[in-house]
């Protein structure tokens, strides 16, 4: 659990007293290097061979596939401008810029995107042009009913064209409110949008409990989304929780960002979204900290498919969409 100690003590000299091993391990695995790397600097602190060099080469890795994706962001908004779409950006170097204050510190594998979905043709026909073609097996990997994005990968990365904020927990989760109260802002010189802080935290408290919190980051994200919007007005958080149709997967992610890395989250919101006994009993037997530390759902199937269903909303819907995703898979399998 040295992960978890160190996102408390970032900055601090009492980083040194850390397992370099076990921090340099779990900072790879849950896609914080670099912010280990720069926090580690900053403090002046300085592990022991191999172990210094170990942190130092994942950083530079992370930030070499962070490049990769900011360049291919500006490219993507460069056409979408050229079609007249400005796409709202999702997570991804915007949000590592407004958090971090850098675009390439925070851990990114893809450009994720929202439009509306009549833009969608348009902005197909300039992934396609940029040489991007749809990857048919993230098609493939919901059943068609549950399609929220359409990924496009090439030599120059991945673009998921959101025309919904996501699929989770057997349920579509829609994007025309959210996308209507998004603002505008710019990324390096570029026009683009952003959701609105109360909407963002839900969006990103969403991501994070849909992966069942398998990366430390993207908690990290929340505790440091919190920093940055000191202000939000919790009252509107709570309707875009109820909005998404999962108030209680908010809850997980708001709780285990205070919990865990010590995110300043007020008390009331958390009391109003607070699920069922049962489903908190659920929540601390998965997201325990020796678990989260060490990814231990993302590892074992069978207790992946357990959580989400005594961690869902509504059992009987992540049920159907298991049994769906189940025989969608079948179908694919079978010889033509």
């Amino acid at each position: 659990m040295a992960l978890l100690e160190a996102l408390e003590l970032l900055g601090g000299q009492r980083l040194g007293r850390l397992d370099p091993a076990t921090l340099v391990r779990e900072a790879r695995d849950h896609g914080l290097s670099a912010v280990v790397a720069q926090a580690v600097e900053e403090s002046a602190v300085r592990f022991p061979e191999p172990h210094q060099g170990a942190l130092a080469l994942d950083a530079l890795g992370s930030i070499a596939s962070a490049l990769k994706v900011k360049a291919l962001l500006l490219r993507v908004l460069d056409g979408f401008a050229k079609v007249g779409v400005v796409p709202v950006l999702l997570k991804g170097p915007c949000l590592s810029l407004r958090l971090f204050g850098d675009a390439t510190v925070r851990a990114t594998s893809d450009v994720d995107v929202l439009v509306a979905p009549d833009e969608v043709e348009r902005c197909a026909e300039v992934l396609q042009g940029m040489g991007l073609s749809i990857r048919e097996d993230a098609v493939a990997f919901y059943p068609p009913r549950y399609h929220h994005d359409v990924a496009y990968a090439g030599p120059a990365g991945m673009v998921e064209l959101h025309y919904r904020a996501m699929s989770a927990f057997g349920q579509l989760v829609e994007a025309h409110v959210w996308r209507s109260r998004s603002v505008a802002t710019t990324f390096d010189g570029r026009a683009a949008r952003v959701l609105c802080p109360e909407d963002e935290l839900v969006y990103l408290a969403l991501h994070a409990a849909n992966h069942l919190f398998q990366r430390l980051s993207w908690v990290y994200d929340l505790k440091l989304f919190l920093v940055r919007y000191p202000d939000l007005d919790w009252e509107h958080v709570l309707l875009a929780a109820r909005e998404s149709g999962l108030p209680d997967q908010v809850f997980f992610a708001l709780e285990l960002a205070r919990t865990q890395v010590g995110a300043s989250v007020p008390r009331a919101p958390l009391q109003a979204l607070r699920p069922s006994w049962l489903r908190r009993a659920a929540g601390a037997w998965a997201y325990s900290s020796p678990k989260l530390s060490a990814a231990a759902l993302h590892h074992d199937k069978r207790a992946w498919v357990i959580a989400k269903l005594l961690l869902a909303d509504s059992r009987p819907r992540m049920a159907l969409f298991l049994g769906r995703r189940w025989l969608w898979n079948m179908r694919q399998k079978r010889p033509t």
